[in-house]
């Protein structure tokens, strides 16, 4: 029997003593079994798992000889969590704490964590996040601002989060179709990392087409867009679209390549040699110089104004003095044409291809050109409309009925003048000849004679009386005789004795030995202009 105890102030080493205050107290740092921590002895019994040497618990040690990785985890010393002896574990740090374990360890590069077990929404599984103002580059982010918000231009959302237009990688899920390198989008790429040729159609960026990707596609343009897409693009020459669609001042359509006649520009590759954006005196409205129309023309010839005479089957012979063809004189399909004498066309001798001149057609004769093989097709098709338009339908024709008939149509006339408003279409239904007759009324006046015989003028004048004038007026002749004649005397210069205001279409014979029309003929059949007759419709 030793008769020591531990807190009699000695250590009893024998005893396994490694500290022993004085009488009655193990002291300070001191178990009340006589050990401490720090003693270099490892008192497992008292919850040491670690201790170095005297006086130290070593190095890795904390001051209550527990330490990380000791395999106890030890929250009052901030562990989070510990493996086995000597390993914190997966997933542990060698700190003893974890992403995912409710502890927000800066020191760590966390920039977010959850509650224990889980980093929580919006935080990644190494416990960073877009938008804790921290790039993480491994994570696909391109951009990230400050804590809190991913910054100006930066998305925040989607799988693209924290990625933006111009890090020089492509987004697609975020609807780009081209980036160039961090910093620019990249030539020929817009602002927000889309381009024409992208096989995307942009309608906010003006695109109307867009092939696949790498081409604009066949008819779309390097700008993407197309002529036929509804929108006017002026800088590529349109002038309307879509094509098709009423446009322009002269009343035609919009043509295939978006451009129409009436636009005011000159189209030449379609066959445009002027436009003034609607009918001129110098311009049609197809584009085309307008041909001068005599004061006299009828409105009814439409594309015939152009002749003065204008033939297409049969003959027109001229003899005698100068009487005088005021304008073009146009021989169309079989017909033929002669001049004796001193009468001239004051204008041009326009030959059709079959058209067949039997003498004197020369500059005696004809004081413009004499121009061969000329396609009045357009001519002699508005000669036949308009017979067609102003023949009664009750006559074979499609115009409309008679307003009035008379079998003498100097019955009409009250002291030598008729006078009439508004439009008047008069059948004569037997032969006439009339020795002088005046056609009266106003503004709104208009004259449509039906010869439906023959009709002889003679010693006197049909004249218009202002402000009616001789484009008021028609004479279309109907029938199986159609004949008109003439006679009087003073042909030549300042012609005739016998003349006759208005517009002839006849398809028959005229024979005027003298006399003279003022307006045009057209039609077919054997004319015979003797004696110095004229035909006036002179260019305004």
């Amino acid at each position: 029997m030793d008769c020591t105890s531990c807190g009699d102030g000695v250590v009893q080493t024998t005893d396994g003593e490694t500290c022993d205050g004085t009488a009655g107290s193990v002291g300070s740092g001191c178990r009340t079994d006589c050990t401490s921590c720090g003693d270099g002895v490892l008192q497992v019994a008292d919850g040491e798992t670690c201790d170095g040497t005297a006086g130290s618990v070593g190095t890795g040690c904390r001051a209550d000889c527990s330490s990380c990785g000791d395999g106890v985890l030890q929250v009052a010393d901030g562990e989070t969590c510990d493996g086995t002896a000597g390993s914190v574990g997966t997933g542990c740090r060698s700190d003893c704490t974890s992403c995912g374990d409710g502890v927000l360890q800066v020191a760590d590069g966390e920039t977010c964590d959850g509650t224990a077990g889980t980093v929580g929404t919006g935080c990644r599984a190494d416990c960073s996040s877009c938008g804790d103002g921290v790039l993480q580059a491994s994570h696909g982010e391109t951009c990230d601002g400050t804590a809190g918000t991913v910054g100006t231009g930066c998305r925040t959302s989607g799988a693209d989060a924290c990625t933006s237009c111009g890090d020089g990688v492509m987004q697609a899920s975020s609807g780009e179709t081209c980036d160039g390198t961090a910093g620019a989008v990249g030539s020929g790429c817009r602002a927000d990392c889309t381009s024409c040729g992208d096989g995307v159609l942009q309608a906010s960026h003006g695109e109307t087409c867009d092939g696949t990707a790498g081409t604009v596609g066949s008819g779309c343009r390097t700008d993407c867009t197309s002529c036929g897409d509804s929108v006017v693009q002026a800088s590529h020459g349109e002038t309307c679209d879509p094509p098709g669609s009423a446009a322009g001042g002269n009343g035609q359509n919009c043509r295939s390549d978006c451009t129409v006649c009436g636009d005011g520009v000159i189209q030449a590759a379609d066959g445009e040699t002027c436009d003034d954006g609607s009918p001129t005196a110098t311009c049609n409205d197809v584009c085309q110089p307008a041909q001068k129309v005599c004061p006299f023309a009828n409105p009814a010839f439409g594309p015939a104004s152009g002749c003065t005479v204008l033939n297409f089957g049969g003959s027109f012979t001229s003899t005698g003095p100068a009487g005088q063809y005021q304008g073009n004189v146009c021989i169309g399909d079989s017909a033929t044409v002669g001049f004796s004498g001193d009468n001239f066309v004051a204008g041009d001798l326009n030959l059709g291809p079959d058209a067949t001149c039997k003498e004197h057609c020369d500059s005696k004769h004809v004081q413009g050109t004499i121009n061969h093989n000329v396609d009045l097709s357009t001519e002699i098709q508005g000669c036949e409309n308009a017979r067609e338009n102003n023949t009664p339908a009750s006559l074979g024709g499609s115009g409309p009925e008679c307003t009035e008939s008379t079998a003498k149509l100097q019955s009409l006339a009250v002291n030598g003048t008729i006078t009439r408003l508004g439009v008047n279409i008069i059948c004569l239904t037997a032969d006439q000849q009339i020795k002088g007759l005046k056609l009266a009324g106003d503004a709104t006046t208009k004259y449509t004679f039906i010869v439906e015989g023959k009709l002889k003028f003679q010693d006197g004048k049909i004249e218009t009386v202002a402000p009616v004038g001789p484009d008021d007026v028609l004479w279309l002749f109907v029938g199986d005789h159609q004949e008109l004649r003439s006679s009087g005397g003073g042909g030549g210069t300042n012609c005739c004795k016998a003349v006759i205001d208005g517009s002839v279409i006849i398809d028959g014979t005229i024979a005027l030995a003298p006399g003279l029309i003022n307006g045009q003929v057209c039609g077919t059949g054997n004319w015979s202009f003797v004696s110095g007759s004229g035909v006036h419709c002179p260019d305004p």
